[in-house]
């Protein structure tokens, strides 16, 4: 979703009537994606979900393309302003392995090992309890 702001450095956002709102937005200069780690002198929001939450409580409208938040904004009269861009976070993906597989790889990768090693007494466990 793309949004109307200010270019502050922390910026506030517009409502379709032209008000400028203020949400309880969680802005970060330091954060993580996977194994990466960021850090900025410039604001980052910390959690997209959240932010898109408080920008709704205030009554902020969000646009599906930059150009129709462009469009609006225009129709502000304002002459200094930005669009920005929230979406929420693509759910990781994960991917099944089979017992087999995850056996052949556990000899080459010392934490897919630890895991092969703890199902594996799981499913002892599991055996041995079925058999009482």
């Amino acid at each position: 979703m793309w949004f109307i702001t200010t270019t502050h450095t922390i910026p506030k956002f517009y409502r379709l009537d032209g008000v400028i709102t203020e949400p309880a937005i969680n802005w970060v200069y330091a954060w993580t994606e996977g194994n990466l780690h960021y850090q900025s002198t410039q604001p980052h929001i910390g959690d997209p979900t959240q932010a898109l939450e408080a920008l709704n409580v205030v009554g902020v409208t969000g646009f599906s393309t930059k150009a129709e938040a462009r469009d609006v904004a225009k129709g502000f009269g304002i002459k200094i302003w930005k669009c920005l861009s929230i979406s929420e976070p693509k759910p990781a993906k994960v991917k099944a392995v089979s017992f087999a597989e995850l056996k052949e790889r556990a000899f080459q990768d010392p934490e897919v090992r630890e895991a092969y090693d703890a199902l594996t007494e799981l499913d002892k466990l599991n055996t041995a309890s079925t058999k009482r």
